[in-house]
């Protein structure tokens, strides 16, 4: 009949519209959401950015304290100080590194002697300081992390060690900025590293840890070489993490 044709027709073309609607309504969400989201994205891109740049400050304005003349008599005690940078506030920590033992140049005796302050056995103690010489004649230590491919060092043994260590110091252990430990390790071995060729000047390794107001967290972890005599550069990026 032509009326129930025509009430059908109607029915079915109702249907259409109401899933055409809802389609139209799901779409609308979903492009709701992926913009809120994205929306997200670039504002905590934007807030790493800034306490990225922040972290960066807070390295330069120790390296401006550092070359201050006072700086020259700092002893083996961190340096530590907090500083509003833009939209953020960063706290600085700078650690001396010429009172530390270099893997790539200690003697193995020194070596040994350290590995014993954390209670390796004489024996064990001196093993792993031999072999950690013999290593680094193929491969020297890029980084501190790099003593755990020396078999028998363990990742407990090496988190201890490693306050006492630095790739980068290449003179003489400094005594008067070397923790008790690396102090009784020289007394102990009786055993220095080499002098270096140079004045290396002042060697620090800083922690650079900036948090943004509107959430952004950055850590810039450097080492530097500060000098004062003309016409060198005040100072040199040795590692910039």
């Amino acid at each position: 009949m032509p009326g129930a044709t025509h009430r059908r027709d109607r029915g079915f073309a109702l249907l259409v519209v109401l899933w055409g609607i809802s389609l139209l309504a799901l779409l609308g969400t979903r492009l709701t959401a992926t913009a809120r989201v994205e929306t997200q994205l670039v504002a905590n891109m934007r807030a790493n950015a800034v306490a990225e740049a922040a972290a960066e400050g807070g390295v330069r304005e120790a390296v401006f304290r550092l070359l201050q003349a006072e700086a020259q008599r700092w002893g083996a005690e961190p340096l530590g100080f907090a500083s509003e940078i833009g939209a953020a506030l960063v706290t600085v920590r700078v650690e001396p590194l010429a009172g530390r033992v270099n893997p790539n140049t200690a003697p193995a005796g020194l070596l040994a002697a350290l590995l014993r302050q954390v209670g390796v056995a004489p024996a064990e103690a001196l093993a792993l300081g031999n072999a950690v010489a013999a290593w680094r004649v193929a491969r020297p230590f890029a980084g501190v992390a790099g003593l755990a491919e020396v078999p028998g060092m363990t990742p407990a043994l090496l988190a201890a060690l490693r306050p006492w260590l630095s790739v980068h110091n290449f003179g003489a252990v400094e005594a008067r900025l070397a923790a008790p430990a690396v102090l009784r390790a020289l007394a102990e071995s009786g055993e220095q590293q080499p002098e270096a060729s140079e004045d290396y000047g002042l060697l620090v390794a800083v922690t650079a840890l900036a948090e943004g107001r509107d959430g952004g967290r950055f850590t810039r972890n450097a080492v530097l070489r500060l000098r004062q005599a003309p016409p060198l550069a005040p100072f040199q990026v040795l590692a910039w993490d």
